[in-house]
């Protein structure tokens, strides 16, 4: 008897795309980072059965024994100029396009950053579609548009940290001036008041922006039924709509099309073992959440100046410094993390950090075989995932708002548990809170 294939595991002898009895994908996702694609592709998951996260490379090659309900692909092009965003997405089209996706949903980040409209014209071109409804709100995370300013806990963004971002500052608080800006095609805005009204006000207007020429259409939300409602009216009266947001719409967008409760369940993963907490997102929010886990959890944390990281992704110090998380990693959980530098790391850029960053990762996995591990940041988790010859991971739970959890497919961490984070995403404590729910130190 020939042996049965695993999930996900594709037979010798099937040549991509494998496509069972006719099946197609249910829901796709493309998203400019990784870590994006993690926490809205969980959204659809109580609704349609497992998620496939993976990139571009990956989606290549991928064949499926058994077609995911969602496949969840990251194009890494938030921080490229904007034609390689463009080509990167009309890539991942391609290739999306090939499983037939019954749905297809544009992640966004509820921040403004990346190439928004250059992506969405992408999207929108190789999808055929005539409109876009666009709401990146995520009120649970404290991101909210009105009267079409973009606010982040209540402070227009152009005015929090995300106008310090090293490599996508957002300067521009309007959400329809930020996608004009952006995008060959016209924009509208819906404002807050008209939707509050409901039909049929909400549907007149739209038609009326639509007749106009807009081709985006840009909604207020300051609540989840406000999300609901828009992917209702996408649902109701405008069925070939493309809808473009964060985590905060997908899972209005599954309410609304299936009627359950849309919020994942809380992971059933736990870790035995010690784990290794990969910190390389930026984010003075992320910072403040590694020290409340270092000093409540009691976890052992090295702190890696950004000039040795710069030299770790070309020469063999990367080893070296695998071995000085041997001892620690041994002995309890170990944060790594890029620390403070000085003037001179100016000298390096972004891209040579994180590179470093990713050479010690996988030196430390290679050497001693976490048993789990938290990747922050959708360029650190993705840049350590290739490093680490992951072919793509099976997405199980959201273990915490914005925080994912699944299984890792292929390479030094086979089978074992990853959970990824949004550097600028959660509460406080999420990061101690999660620490004890995957080690079942709850009470």
């Amino acid at each position: 008897m020939p042996r049965k294939c695993c999930p996900f595991n594709p037979p010798a002898d099937r040549a991509f795309p494998v496509l069972y009895e006719n099946r197609m994908i249910p829901v796709a996702v493309i998203a400019d980072d990784l870590t994006g694609a993690a926490d809205t592709g969980i959204q659809f998951c109580r609704a349609m059965g497992p998620a496939c996260l993976l990139g571009i490379r990956s989606l290549k090659q991928v064949r499926f024994s058994e077609i995911p309900g969602v496949l969840s692909v990251y194009t890494n092009s938030r921080h490229l100029p904007a034609s390689g965003a463009d080509k990167s997405v009309r890539s991942a089209m391609r290739y999306l396009n090939a499983f037939e996706p019954q749905s297809l949903y544009k992640k966004i980040d509820s921040c403004l950053r990346g190439n928004i409209g250059t992506e969405m014209d992408a999207v929108m071109d190789a999808w055929g579609g005539r409109t876009s409804f666009v709401a990146p709100a995520f009120p649970a995370q404290g991101r909210t548009t009105l009267h079409g300013i973009h606010y982040l806990h209540g402070t227009p963004l152009s005015e929090t940290e995300m106008a310090m971002d090293p490599v996508t500052p957002v300067h521009e608080s309007s959400l329809p001036a930020l996608l004009t800006r952006q995008s060959r095609l016209k924009v509208g805005h819906i404002d807050v008041d008209i939707l509050d009204d409901g039909n049929p006000r909400v549907k007149d207007e739209v038609r009326r922006r639509i007749e106009d020429g807009c081709r985006h259409i840009v909604f207020d939300a300051c609540t989840e039924h406000h999300l609901k409602s828009i992917a209702q009216l996408a649902k109701e009266y405008f069925p070939k709509t493309l809808l473009a947001g964060s985590a905060g719409l997908a899972a209005g967008m599954v309410a609304a099309f299936n009627r359950i409760d849309a919020r994942p369940r809380v992971s059933e993963l736990f870790v035995t073992g010690n784990m290794l907490w990969a910190c390389g997102s930026a984010s003075e929010h992320l910072a403040g959440q590694v020290r409340l886990l270092v000093e409540k959890g009691g976890l052992a944390q090295i702190k890696l100046p950004p000039a040795i990281l710069a030299d770790a992704g070309h020469t063999s110090a990367g080893r070296k410094l695998a071995a000085l998380a041997e001892h620690p990693l041994t002995r309890n959980d170990l944060v790594l993390q890029i620390g403070p530098g000085s003037a001179a790391d100016a000298l390096f850029s972004p891209e040579e950090v994180l590179s470093g960053f990713s050479t010690v990762v996988e030196n430390i996995v290679a050497r001693c075989q976490p048993a789990a591990l938290f990747l922050s940041g959708g360029d650190t988790a993705a840049i350590v995932l290739e490093a680490i010859g992951t072919r793509f991971v099976i997405l199980k739970n959201e273990v915490l708002p914005g925080l994912t959890g699944g299984i890792i497919s292929g390479g030094l961490m086979d089978g074992r548990v990853v959970v990824t984070k949004a550097g600028a995403f959660g509460q406080p404590d999420d990061l101690l809170t999660l620490y004890n729910r995957l080690k079942r130190k709850e009470a």
